[in-house]
């Protein structure tokens, strides 16, 4: 993932996110990120493998139409340590405004940044995965839960 956090202390409006993420590099859930979002079980590695073909498919993610996912922000509310960050989610070529809490600490020049927020993969043009006529599937709701680092550019 890359992209740029443009924030402006004492003056969240003029703040700006820009967020691009190379499905190339999307993994399915590792077991300590399982863990922490109060996921159960653990994946071998042949279920993470068949996991991630189904996800790159394309009556999914579609990896080999469109290589990334972005996030751009419209607009930028709250205080030096909590913002509302509402922008245009870019998934499969399609876009939805999503508005996304983020909690901010820093730490010296360094700034972390957590939050969650729910996206539905039908506004992207996607039914969510079903296998076996349907016994097993996915909910069209998926809950995005941001754990991020930021550094300084440069």
């Amino acid at each position: 993932m890359e992209g740029t956090f443009t924030r402006v202390t004492g003056d969240p409006a003029a703040s700006t996110i820009r967020v691009t993420v190379p499905l190339a590099g999307l993994q399915p859930d590792a077991d300590d990120l399982r863990k922490a979002t109060g996921l159960p079980d653990t994946l071998s590695d042949s279920q993470r493998a068949e996991i991630r073909e189904h996800m790159m498919s394309a009556d999914q993610l579609d990896g080999d139409s469109h290589r990334n996912m972005s996030f751009s922000s419209t607009s930028v509310t709250g205080t030096d340590s909590a913002l509302t960050v509402t922008g245009d989610l870019e998934i499969r070529g399609k876009r939805h405004s999503v508005t996304v809490p983020l909690a901010l600490a820093a730490s010296g020049d360094d700034l972390k940044a957590t939050g969650r927020f729910e996206i539905q993969q039908s506004w992207f043009g996607y039914e969510p995965y079903s296998a076996l006529l349907g016994a097993l599937k996915v909910e069209d709701g998926v809950e995005v839960v941001l754990d991020l680092a930021l550094v300084p550019a440069g």
